[in-house]
């Protein structure tokens, strides 16, 4: 398996349905081994102006905090504030439902002057069992955005 931070992975399988009270989620026809990475997604880091813009808008439920980047990778955009900033993933990962009892995270990378988010399953996965991550201990209902996902 390839460094991650040197490829875009994602596992064969993958897709997208309706789950009833959630929406959209992410799932897999084949099963998912324990530490296996499930997608790697090149990510936009949102300065803080756009971030008040998307905050209005229906992205606010599809990014993360900026919180785990590196100082370096922020200060060159004119961010000292990580708690002011945040992640849009490219991938299907965005799309992951929250669950108190993850069955995947997501980790935020910076490497080589990008920003990537990478899927990596928590435990083994079972074929067609929902894709889930946390999106931290704040969240209950009030939706997947940037405030409380982690």
């Amino acid at each position: 398996m390839q460094d991650a931070v040197n490829t875009f992975e994602r596992a064969g399988g993958l897709y997208i349905k309706l789950v009833p009270g959630k929406g959209n989620g992410v799932f897999c026809q084949r099963g998912l081994e324990h530490g296996e990475i499930i997608e790697t997604a090149p990510a936009l880091v949102i300065t803080p102006p756009d971030l008040a813009h998307i905050d209005q808008s229906f992205l606010y439920n599809y990014y993360f905090s900026a919180k785990a980047l590196p100082d370096h990778a922020l200060v060159p955009l004119g961010i000292t504030d990580k708690d002011q900033a945040g992640l849009l993933a490219l991938g299907l990962l965005s799309l992951c439902n929250h669950s108190d009892k993850p069955n995947a995270a997501v980790e935020k990378q910076y490497e080589r002057g990008r920003a990537l988010c990478v899927l990596r399953a928590l435990r083994g996965i079972e074929a067609d069992e929902e894709i889930t991550i946390s999106y931290g201990p704040a969240w209950k209902g009030a939706g997947k955005g940037f405030s409380t996902k982690g």
